[in-house]
């Protein structure tokens, strides 16, 4: 686990050591991944988000890959926690309106479709804050995926 010192000029982050799992290609910077107990139960392999595990993907976000690409079955850092600067996200999964924006300080999660993105997630009760891992820290129009600044917590 890298710390990194307490500073005046650059935000706080974690990241930690993971191993790339999904087999069929690298793992690029700002996409979000899960732990992977599907295929590797121990701790450090990550994976893509699984369509399957929409109500499971969201609580076994890992954190957002950001220093450098990892290819399959290959080890590298993962952000867990503070300010990132790039974090890719994607319309609500089925949007064909403008419910697919983003706002500032909005919550996001792991996309339901595996896009290896993240995606906002919408406001309502106690639901709001059910996949609060990553804060959007930039309003975003989106129609295809892009990359935003936000906060991430994965801890």
């Amino acid at each position: 686990m890298l710390i990194q010192r307490l500073n005046k000029t650059d935000p706080e982050t974690v990241l930690i050591c993971c191993k790339n799992t999904w087999a069929s290609a690298a793992l690029t910077v700002g996409m979000p991944v899960m732990w992977d107990y599907v295929t590797d139960a121990d701790g450090i392999g990550v994976t893509q988000q699984v369509a399957a595990a929409a109500g499971q993907g969201g609580n076994a976000f890992a954190g957002i890959i950001t220093t450098a690409s990892i290819a399959a079955d290959a080890y590298g850092l993962l952000q867990c926690y503070g300010h990132c600067a790039a974090i890719l996200v994607h319309p609500t999964t089925g949007a064909t309106t403008s419910t697919g924006n983003i706002s500032k300080g909005q919550s996001l999660r792991p996309a339901i479709v595996a896009e290896f993105a993240m995606e906002p997630v919408a406001v309502s009760g106690t639901q709001a804050n059910l996949f609060g891992f990553v804060i959007a820290g930039e309003a975003a129009l989106l129609w295809t995926g892009t990359a935003i600044t936000g906060f991430v917590k994965a801890m």
